[in-house]
């Protein structure tokens, strides 16, 4: 599992989802691929590319520390892991 993070943005290596970094107006803000009416804080959006990170992988279910993981991410974010799972569903749904 890695994340790339650079000053505007973050990528993972086992997710499409992504996030960046608002504008100059906003520079403390981020925007998450799959909340994107979401304004996050830094904390924030790793949180939320950790959690889809977590999430791509179907066998989660199975790993409690994983499990654990994505609990503590989605709480960070004021989901609970069911939430998070949907809305990153609808994305891998609509985007095939």
């Amino acid at each position: 599992m890695t994340i790339d993070r650079t000053e505007h943005s973050m990528t993972s290596d086992r997710t499409v989802e992504f996030a960046h970094r608002q504008n100059r107006e906003y520079p403390t803000q981020w925007r998450v691929s799959w909340l994107p009416d979401r304004p996050l804080t830094d904390d924030q959006a790793w949180a939320a590319m950790e959690l889809a990170e977590l999430l791509a992988d179907p066998d989660i279910r199975y790993d409690a520390v994983a499990m654990a993981c994505a609990i503590r991410c989605a709480g960070r974010l004021g989901l609970i892991v069911e939430q998070a799972m949907l809305a990153l569903n609808g994305r891998r749904a609509m985007h095939g």
